[in-house]
């Protein structure tokens, strides 16, 4: 098992690492998307991701979800269901 302080140090690089891509991907890749999708536009000013009309001012927080994972789907939704105890024959 590791020491505390190898713990707390790993602690402090996930908490560094997560701000640091929280910030990157909302500083740099949202106003780049922006841009792009304005360039990409049609006349009305929309994009069609997937085929769904969308303003291209509103392009990245539509896609948001989908470039960071969320939201995941939870172990639950893949294991396979379980029996009631009211409908079981034991």
């Amino acid at each position: 098992m590791p020491s505390r302080w190898e713990r707390v140090g790993w602690y402090f690089y996930d908490f560094g690492n997560s701000a640091f891509s929280t910030t990157v991907v909302t500083v740099f890749l949202g106003p780049y998307l922006t841009t792009v999708a304005r360039a990409a536009a049609d006349a009305q000013g929309f994009v069609y991701p997937l085929g769904v009309p969308v303003r291209a001012g509103s392009f990245f927080p539509y896609v948001s979800p989908a470039i960071t994972g969320w939201p995941r789907p939870s172990r639950s939704s893949s294991a396979a269901p379980r029996r009631s105890a009211a409908l079981s024959t034991r």
